[in-house]
């Protein structure tokens, strides 16, 4: 899921830079109060059964499924600001709720983003606090830029999660090399499913992650004996 940050500190849950989904069309999340925000419908964009579904915000779910499930957490890089202050701000104040949860919360947590100064302010908050090093896995939508980073570079994180439309298994074969594991994004074709495979990919971001775990389990469990599923 997406974390940005609201005109008044709040993490939110929200993916898009813009709130056009919410009815605002141009604005931002950040141009918003969380009481603001609270009233929008969330859900009604997507379907009419999920009308009047509101945003969450972070401490929200850390609270509901922080101790249920993996959380990954991709804190948005804005553009042009990708270092700008505003993103600093939302990862130190994301980490810091993750960093003050109980540690069966805390070990489920991954932190992801486009940007170096990002996690590198999610490690920092960490550190603070006298914690271990937080799982933090570096995206990276072009292969050029897996090429230029260094050794050093890669060894800060945990992983790296790749965009599968964009990279070959050659492109990503210094990353299985410094024994790193592979994420991919965002995988639910069929022909994306098969290639994130090829790819070596150990995880994948789906939009519907039943649907594709379903058509993962048929094609690697072998076929039922006649008269048996």
């Amino acid at each position: 899921m997406d974390l940005q940050i609201s005109k008044d500190g709040q993490i939110v849950i929200y993916h898009d830079h813009k709130l056009a989904k919410l009815g605002l069309r141009s604005q931002h999340i950040r141009d918003y109060d969380w009481e603001r925000l609270a009233t929008r419908d969330a859900g009604v964009w997507f379907a009419s059964e999920f009308a009047e579904t509101p945003l969450l915000r972070l401490g929200d779910v850390l609270e509901r499924w922080g101790e249920r499930t993996q959380l990954l957490l991709e804190i948005k890089a804005h553009g042009r600001n990708r270092r700008g202050s505003r993103d600093i701000e939302c990862a130190r104040a994301s980490a810091a709720m993750v960093a003050n949860a109980a540690e069966s919360v805390r070990k489920n947590v991954r932190f992801l983003s486009f940007s170096d100064a990002v996690l590198q302010a999610v490690d920092t908050l960490f550190a603070e606090h006298a914690l271990p090093r937080p799982a933090l896995v570096r995206n990276v939508a072009h292969p050029g830029e897996l090429r230029r980073a260094t050794r050093g570079h890669l060894s800060r994180y945990a992983a790296v999660c790749v965009n599968v439309d964009a990279f070959s298994p050659a492109d990503v074969a210094r990353v299985h090399r410094e024994g790193l594991p592979l994420f991919a994004y965002t995988v639910d074709r069929d022909e994306q499913i098969r290639h994130a495979r090829e790819l070596g990919c150990s995880l994948l971001i789906c939009n519907g992650p039943e649907e594709v775990a379903a058509r993962i389990r048929d094609w690697l469990l072998p076929a039922a004996a006649p008269g048996k599923r």
